[in-house]
């Protein structure tokens, strides 16, 4: 499995979209996530964790931690990954449940979980699966 692409927001400490375009640095054979404590390099491995199991093993109470506390009510939490195994390449976009804002009436209800995830066919992303329990499955088959 090769990783190609990790964009996400409103999760771990960011509030605003964060891309890496692994592609970067595929000359290089080998990178390293460098960076002062609390820089967020642990979140880049959460949110690569996150999009292919729907959990990240550092946090006992799972998805509650993954939403970044600067995210308001309005705010979306998402992970997306792209990656390549077994010759295809694929794309899973994960979101944790998390508090949101009703889309009518005043308050907050929580959102669901959602997930999704497609395959690249002539260069076109083809939908595989588009619910959590569907989308683990078909990656527990790919990785």
């Amino acid at each position: 499995m090769r990783i190609t692409r990790l964009s996400f927001t409103g999760f771990g400490p960011y509030r605003n979209e964060q891309t890496i375009d692994f592609r970067a640095f595929e000359d290089d054979g080998i990178y390293l996530i460098g960076g002062r404590t609390g820089a967020g390099k642990s979140t880049i491995l959460d949110a690569v964790c996150f999009a292919l199991y729907s959990s990240v093993p550092r946090f006992e109470k799972g998805e509650a931690r993954l939403r970044s506390d600067h995210s308001g009510p309005t705010d979306p939490t998402w992970v997306e990954l792209e990656f390549s195994a077994g010759g295809h390449e694929y794309k899973v976009r994960r979101s944790p449940a998390y508090e949101r804002l009703k889309a009518r009436g005043d308050g907050t209800t929580v959102s669901a979980p959602t997930a999704e995830l497609a395959v690249r066919k002539d260069g076109e992303w083809v939908g595989l699966a588009a619910r959590p329990k569907e989308v683990g499955i078909e990656l527990e088959r790919i990785v």
